[in-house]
């Protein structure tokens, strides 16, 4: 029960991780938008393009942490189930 229980509360942190990732995708599409109607070298499209940067640089932090927190997750499910596999995993290495 335990088991279900880890489990249900990593997919809940997992979606919403996941939720960050694609809300800082669609920002960045945004800005990619928004700067292609601004003059290449002007102050606006520059700043755009420095907002883009940014956002570039958060999203490689989150799909890190994502694969950080699942890396994790299934640590802890493993750790969680090793009272249940015993011998079974010895057996599966002859």
């Amino acid at each position: 029960m335990e088991v279900f229980k880890a489990m249900e509360k990593q997919n809940s942190e997992i979606k919403k991780l996941l939720q960050q990732v694609r809300d800082t995708e669609n920002h960045i599409i945004k800005a990619c938008k928004k700067a292609s109607q601004y003059v290449p070298g002007s102050k606006t499209h520059n700043r755009l393009l420095e907002e883009e940067s940014e956002l570039r640089q958060l999203l490689t932090s989150q799909k890190k942490e994502l694969v950080e927190q699942i890396e994790a997750f299934n640590q802890e499910i493993d750790r969680l189930l090793l009272p249940y596999r015993g011998g079974e995993h010895s057996s599966n290495q002859q």
